[in-house]
């Protein structure tokens, strides 16, 4: 079974154990939150983590490097590859081609910083 997020992390790891099928969490921020440590400590779930401080947290709270795993995000740079400079969205929001552009894609929420961007953006 693949979970994401603490709740079904918790969901998985119970039927991982009623079950005997191996359970694998995916956490997707720079640490264990403490549900996601104890459902693993009761359960022996797998935990995959896509930050590399995700990872070490883990280790620190003392999982096991067998049942640890580390899959960065990422993009392939070979196949996306930013490509010579167009007005296309410019002209669809209607600017003038020279004015700069910035954006954001994702969750407004803490752990994605958007504060962040906006910091660095301005």
């Amino acid at each position: 079974m693949h979970a994401h997020l603490p709740n079904a992390h918790s969901l998985a790891g119970l039927l991982s154990k009623v079950t005997g099928t191996p359970a694998l969490a995916t956490i997707h921020s720079r640490y264990l939150s403490m549900r996601d440590f104890e459902v693993h400590k009761l359960t022996q779930t797998h935990i995959q983590v896509v930050a590399k401080t995700g990872y070490f947290h883990a280790l620190s709270l003392g999982i096991p490097p067998r049942k640890l795993r580390f899959i960065a995000n990422g993009v392939d740079t070979e196949i996306f590859c930013p490509t010579g400079k167009t007005a296309h969205l410019h002209s669809i929001i209607g600017i003038a081609p020279e004015t700069p552009l910035v954006g954001y894609i994702g969750r407004l929420s803490p752990e994605k910083g958007p504060e962040v961007f906006v910091q660095v953006a301005s």
